[in-house]
């Protein structure tokens, strides 16, 4: 029945698995979360942008890269956060071109930082 892959694999104790791996990841990467481990959520990680860094700006480095997370809105640019939904089929490996393209793009100089370094 369609309800058997619910007997076998558990999708909101894999999620929550998957989210706590994810958030372990990120804090080992440098990054800030908003939620402390207690009281964290299995489908949504809220990443706080280091100062400098505008969360917009990776956001958008991450949508060229192909990488889709949550950014645009206004409360999540007031306060620089950047969030990835669990939501959908997520694994450790899918998620670790996330975690190192928001590795790259956050520690990257802004686009016309670059340019006004280099020499004309």
């Amino acid at each position: 029945t369609a309800l058997k892959r619910f007997e076998d694999h558990p999708p909101y104790q894999e999620m929550a698995a998957t989210a706590a791996w994810l958030r372990a990841q990120l804090r080992a990467s440098g990054f800030g979360l908003v939620a402390p481990e207690a009281h964290a959520s299995p489908a949504i990680v809220s990443i706080i942008m280091q100062r400098g860094i505008p969360a917009p700006r990776v956001g958008t480095q991450l949508e060229q890269d192909g990488l889709l997370l949550s950014y645009r809105s206004s409360y999540l640019r007031e306060k620089n956060w950047i969030q990835i939904s669990l939501m959908g089929p997520c694994t450790k490996e899918r998620l670790m071109p996330v975690i190192t393209a928001l590795q790259n793009a956050a520690l990257a100089p802004p686009a016309d930082a670059a340019q006004a370094t280099t020499p004309a």
